[in-house]
């Protein structure tokens, strides 16, 4: 039974629980009301056979004082029965009238029922952990069988595997997988990441019961900088384009969309590029044929060599951004099977590679050259223009903030009276600008 089931059934037995009344208490109440349930006409017919099977006897004949005595005594016990029965009569109403709606109410202290939330809450733990054990071992089992079927190919390719401490597969998190790969022509470092679906959060598979999220892979290429010229191009699924756009800068200033079937793709994907020589140069028809046959599970491919995306990555190309490297090839894909076939990674893996020394031998002609080379100084310049308007920025705020640290320190120095006045400077000064701010907002 999966995680989440079992935490379901478990759930479901402690609120069955809740609403049952206990057994002492069930029995309690059902014992009120059958006293309740007596009829007072029955009651009374009762009364009246034990009264008539009781033995009579003559009174004796006594004194006149005695018989008046006896006279008020009788008239006392008459009146007596009269309000003991009338007592009996509005209890036996009420009585009847609680048999017609019975409620069972429980004593909060008497303890009876206070153990089923602390087993509905050990219930919870329980599901919790169980569901962290299993998910933490089905990704552990997910990535063996992934480093398992791409360890071949990286051998072949790469004279370095793993870290410098000779662990090739990296855990970095419960759900996070890295292999680190260097020794390569035309590339600096492939770093091979498992990014898998948290299933040790028992939160995370219950949110995704609808949703159903999909294990990633994902190849970070870092080139060497005199191993590809100055282009930029990605293929990306049609429903993934704005959110690629939006994850890489480069792509909405240096590039335009054009349908995949203007490239020998089908219409699934668009092609983004500022250099046709370089789109045609790379996607061979190796890679076309696989494009075709895994177009489903392609989430994106981007080669820049102004690279800045805004993506998340990983402590192994962090060396090779402080080296100056920003020319770097991105392969994302969706891997949903790996622990029950894990060729597909393999075949990814293998094109990843075949474009990369495609691009290593692309050389772009002159013109395209010189193309490029104009449009990456206007790049730089609204780069450096952005980053010479957000120093200005910080500038003039660590100014102003400065300046109020020195007339804090002003005021401290003040007389009662100075710092009166100067109070109620800074408060006219503030209701100017909340004033001004106020006009502003009716004008718009």
């Amino acid at each position: 039974m999966r995680p989440a089931v079992l935490f379901v059934v478990v759930v479901a037995v402690a609120a069955a629980l809740l609403v049952l009344p206990s057994p002492a208490a069930a029995k309690k109440a059902a014992s009120k009301v059958d006293d309740s349930n007596v009829d007072p006409e029955e009651f009374a017919d009762m009364a009246e056979v034990e009264s008539t099977a009781a033995p009579t006897t003559e009174p004796t004949q006594a004194p006149p004082a005695a018989a008046g005595k006896a006279k008020e005594k009788e008239a006392d016990e008459e009146s007596e029965e009269e309000g003991a029965e009338e007592t009996k009569s509005e209890s036996t109403s009420t009585g009847a009238d609680s048999t017609e709606k019975p409620t069972l109410k429980h004593a909060r202290g008497s303890g009876s029922r206070n153990w089923y939330w602390e087993m509905l809450a050990l219930a919870g733990l329980f599901s919790y952990l169980m569901n962290y054990i299993s998910g933490r071992n089905k990704n552990n089992r997910i990535a063996t069988a992934w480093m398992r079927a791409i360890l071949p190919t990286l051998e072949e390719n790469f004279s370095h595997i793993g870290t410098r401490e000779g662990q090739m597969l990296v855990q970095e998190s419960a759900s996070e997988y890295l292999v680190h790969n260097t020794g390569r022509r035309f590339c600096y470092s492939l770093a091979a990441m498992l990014n898998l679906v948290g299933r040790h959060d028992l939160i995370n598979v219950m949110s995704n019961l609808n949703n159903r999220a999909k294990d990633t892979m994902q190849l970070f290429v870092h080139m060497d900088e005199t191993s590809m010229d100055s282009f930029v191009l990605a293929v990306v699924p049609k429903t993934q384009e704005k959110r690629i756009k939006k994850e890489f800068e480069e792509l909405s200033f240096f590039t335009q969309p054009a349908n995949g079937e203007s490239y020998g793709l089908t219409n699934h994907f668009v092609v983004m590029t500022d250099s046709r020589e370089a789109a045609e140069a790379v996607l061979t028809p190796e890679v076309k044929q696989v494009l075709d046959k895994y177009k489903n599970d392609i989430d994106c491919i981007v080669m820049s060599d102004q690279f800045g995306a805004k993506a998340d990555q990983s402590a192994a190309t962090d060396a090779a951004a402080a080296a100056g490297l920003r020319k770097v090839l991105l392969f994302r894909f969706l891997t949903p099977n790996l622990e029950e076939d894990s060729s597909p990674a393999v075949v990814f893996l293998k094109m990843a590679l075949n474009m990369v020394d495609a691009v290593g031998r692309t050389v772009l002609p002159p013109s395209s050259k010189t193309r490029a080379k104009t449009k990456r100084e206007e790049y730089g310049a609204r780069s450096s223009k952005q980053t010479t308007h957000q120093a200005r920025m910080q500038r003039a705020q660590e100014a102003k903030e400065a300046k109020m640290i020195a007339e804090k320190r002003r005021a401290e120095q003040m007389s009662d009276e100075a710092y009166a006045k100067w109070e109620e400077k800074q408060q006219k000064k503030n209701l100017r600008k909340k004033m001004s701010k106020a006009t502003m907002v009716m004008k718009m």
